[in-house]
This record gives C-alpha cells, sequence and structure tokens, in this order.
C-alpha cells in the first residue's frame, strides 16, 4: 500500500483540532520533494494500459482522415453540427493517443475553443456545450503527472516542517459545469471546486480517499444533487454554502437520478432519529438522507435559502459528530 493514501493518524487528528478555512492565505504552492514523491507513484498506478499493436494505428488514422473531411467542411460553411462532430472526433484521436504513449491532448485547445463557439451560435443548447467544455478542461487538467501537480497546493502554515501536511487538489474558479476524469483523483484526500457552475456532484462518489470537500458559491439547487456524497464515507469536512438550496420549489433532479431520494418518507425512520420531530423529518427529509450517512465534523451550510434556526437545530441532532457548523464551534 502507497503510504501517501494512509495519512498519519496523528497528524490527522492534530489538524482537525481546528475548523479547516478555504481562504487563499492558507494555501502555498505545491513544492515535491523525495518523501512526497508517493503521489507521482499514485498517479502512475492509475494509468491503464491500452493496446498499442495494429489496431489502435487503423483508429489513428481513420480518425485523422475524418478530423480533416470535418476541417474541409467547417472551411467552406459555418456548420454548427459540423463544428461539434469536430469536437467530438479530436477528444476521441486524443484519448487513443493519450492512452498509447502518456502524451498530453495536443487538440484541447482547438475542442476547447470549438465549444465557446458552439456556446455562442447556439444558446438553445449552451448548457450541454458548456458541460462538453468542463469535461475537456478536466481531462487536460489530469491528463499527465506535470499538469495535476499544477493544481496541487499544501495547505496549513507549516508544510515545510510537516511532510505529512495535507495536499489539495484546486480546482476553484474554473467555470466547471460537469465533473469528468476522476479516476485520475482517486487518491486525493482534499479537494477545492469553489466558485464554479457545478448543478450536481455525480462522479464524487469515485473518490473514497476524500475528507475535506469545498463545493461554496456553485449551482446547487438541492440536496438530491448532493446524494453521490452519501457514499464518501471518509468525508469529515464539507463546504456547500452559498449555493441554491431551498430556491426551487420543483428539484428536476430527483426525477432524474434513480436514487432513494425519488421516494417518500418510509414509516420506520423516526426509529432511527428519535430526537428529531416527525414534522421535521417530513419537511427536511432530503437533507435527514444525505447527511445520516456521513460522520462530517464541519459543515458550512451558510447562503443557502434553506437555512434559518430551525434548519439549524435539526441539523444537530442528525450530526452528532458535527464540531463546526458555518464557522462557530459547537
Amino acid at each position: 500500500m502507497v503510504r501517501f493514501l494512509q495519512p498519519d493518524s496523528e497528524n490527522v487528528k492534530e489538524q482537525n483540532v481546528d475548523a479547516i478555512s478555504w481562504e487563499d492565505s492558507n494555501f502555498q504552492k505545491y513544492e515535491m520533494n523525495t518523501s512526497e514523491s508517493n503521489l507521482l507513484s499514485v498517479f502512475k498506478q492509475l494509468q491503464i494500459d491500452k493496446d498499442q499493436g495494429v489496431a489502435s494505428k487503423w483508429k489513428v488514422d481513420m480518425l485523422a482522415n475524418e478530423i480533416e473531411l470535418f476541417r474541409e467542411l467547417l472551411s467552406a460553411a459555418d456548420c454548427k453540427i459540423g463544428k461539434f462532430t469536430l469536437a467530438r472526433l479530436l477528444t476521441a484521436l486524443d484519448t487513443i493517443v493519450s492512452n498509447s504513449n502518456n502524451s498530453t491532448s495536443s487538440h484541447t485547445e482547438e475542442v476547447l475553443s470549438l465549444y465557446i463557439d458552439l456556446m455562442k451560435s447556439d444558446p438553445p443548447h449552451s448548457q450541454y456545450y458548456k458541460e462538453e467544455h468542463s469535461l475537456a478542461v478536466l481531462r487536460q487538467v489530469t491528463c499527465c503527472k506535470d499538469s495535476l501537480l499544477r493544481y496541487c497546493w499544501h495547505y496549513g502554515e507549516s508544510v515545510k516542517s510537516n511532510n505529512n501536511s495535507l495536499i489539495c487538489m484546486r480546482l476553484n474558479s474554473m467555470s466547471l459545469a460537469k465533473l469528468g476524469s476522476t479516476e485520475n483523483l482517486l487518491w486525493v484526500q482534499m479537494l477545492d471546486l469553489s466558485h464554479n457552475e457545478l448543478g450536481s456532484v455525480e462522479g464524487l462518489e469515485a473518490l473514497q480517499l476524500l475528507s475535506c470537500l469545498n463545493l461554496s458559491n456553485n449551482k446547487i439547487r438541492s440536496f438530491t444533487a448532493l446524494d453521490p456524497l452519501r457514499h464518501l464515507k471518509l468525508l469529515k469536512v464539507l463546504n456547500i454554502s452559498h449555493n441554491e438550496i431551498g430556491n426551487h420549489s420543483i428539484d428536476s433532479t430527483r426525477y432524474l437520478c434513480a436514487s432513494p431520494l425519488s421516494h417518500t418518507i418510509a414509516n420506520d425512520w423516526k426509529l432511527d432519529v428519535s430526537s428529531v420531530a416527525r414534522d421535521q423529518l417530513a419537511k427536511y427529509w432530503e437533507a435527514y438522507l444525505i447527511f445520516r450517512d456521513l460522520a462530517l465534523t464541519q459543515l458550512e451550510i451558510t447562503g443557502n435559502a434553506v437555512v434559518d434556526d430551525e434548519f439549524s437545530s435539526f441539523l444537530l441532532k442528525i450530526l452528532p459528530t458535527l464540531k463546526w457548523l458555518d464557522g462557530r464551534g459547537l
């Protein structure tokens, strides 16, 4: 087992004495030394060997031929379907090539440019193009270890004297509308996704080592959209402040995702939470389903319409492990 994946328990305990603060001043650029080379080892172990034989070559040749045909089409006419197809073909080509030699994606900038043009020229479908643009950005970020390390930061002030300091992936303020490439982030323990445009956290359930997560200042509309977090058993610190939870009377996510959140309240729930009033459980049942499986020690949820004194009281009842709520020690 790689030691990076097993943080020293005494060190984690010491760091959790104080609340995690996501202010920029608490992060220092990641500088790798020999004792911290485990991060690169983990990333290398996550790479999957692909077929590098004749099959890959004919796929590359075929895609290259199709790409040239669509480039000729776009040189003669401004065609939305042509731009979209070209973007998909370039993505497929980069995927095959990068899997063969672990190189970076050479056409990412062109793909990003195509999706930006599509967002402008086809407003009714701009959200879809924005999500595809986000996926392309994340593929670029996680395509190789050198790119990945540009987004790694040390958390805390004493990083030079503490080789076990938390390493945070900071993907904040990148206009991300959708998550992807999580297969390259399985080692992450601290993740900052704040100040993006995420309406869902689908994909984060794969990050089973995640202990600290910042989702503040996104576009999360309901607790239903947080359903994947129920599977993160090591999650201790969660920031979902300044989203849109409680602003929308209709939760469309509930009908799009197969989840226990799409069902009604079970009659026997009151047996699990005897300290919670039945009317509170009926009012906040979606929040209960999300948080009941978590052992959070720190939660920030201020800035959402759902938050008031009654809801804060409800959280304290269903999260007995909480030590910090919206910056206040308990």
